[in-house]
């Protein structure tokens, strides 16, 4: 797809097609991330192996690939502008490179957002967005009483509410989780998940970090599971 500029179904096509649901998503959503970010791939790339992608490659980009589903199938329920995707990816991409610094890492993984000059290309508004989205990654942070959000904290907010879903959905670093299908019903919204194994701890993991995007949706979150092809 990036050498040659190929839509994903020829480039499935032309490398034999996929052996699992999560290598066939994860085509589909990098599409989204050339289309929304191009060449500004290698600063952020640049950052997250400088610290190991905090817990490893695999799981930023699960989660990458998990926040860019939900967006897109909650942009209406959470208002969202199409351009917010940009600041999401970077956010999901880089949200643990803070790990290597030790604990709290979210305020690490803030500060090297903040002050890289790998990701100056994106513009200073992305990357402080990106920045306080992954600082408000864990479960109970809410950026509605952090006075760093205060200008943007409309736009902060509900990409908040995803990447904290997201990053549940990979928990135990296994990748279990291989799609996300979103329902968006009168009062409530329905994560279908498709597992290649058990996936009860991300399952769990995932309705207690919904509770923001409850409160934003004014709707009830449930969560079920089945096996992936």
């Amino acid at each position: 797809m990036h050498r040659y500029g190929v839509e994903p179904e020829e480039a499935l096509r032309r490398v034999g097609g996929v052996e699992t649901r999560a290598q066939e998503v994860f085509v589909e959503v990098y599409r989204d991330l050339l289309r929304v970010l191009g060449e500004k791939l290698v600063g952020i790339s640049n950052v997250g192996k400088a610290h190991g992608w905090g817990r490893g490659e695999r799981h930023a980009s699960y989660v990458a690939m998990h926040s860019v589903r939900l967006f897109k199938q909650l942009r209406e329920p959470l208002k969202l502008r199409e351009d917010l995707v940009e600041p999401l990816i970077v956010a999901a991409l880089l949200h643990d490179v803070g790990v290597a610094l030790g604990e709290p890492h979210e305020e690490h993984s803030y500060g090297i957002l903040m002050s890289s000059r790998d990701l100056e290309a994106l513009g200073e508004e992305v990357v402080r967005v990106a920045a306080l989205v992954a600082l408000h990654h864990r479960k109970r942070s809410d950026p509605r009483t952090d006075p760093r959000c205060a200008d943007v904290r409309e736009l902060v907010t509900p990409l908040a509410a995803i990447l904290k879903v997201a990053d549940a959905l990979d928990h135990g670093l296994e990748g279990v989780v291989e799609d996300v299908v979103v329902d968006v019903e009168q009062d409530r919204i329905v994560l279908r998940l498709s597992c290649v194994e058990s996936c009860d701890l991300e399952r769990e993991k995932a309705l207690k970090k919904s509770w923001l995007l409850e409160e934003l949706t004014g709707k009830h979150v449930e969560i079920e599971t089945m096996h992936a092809y």
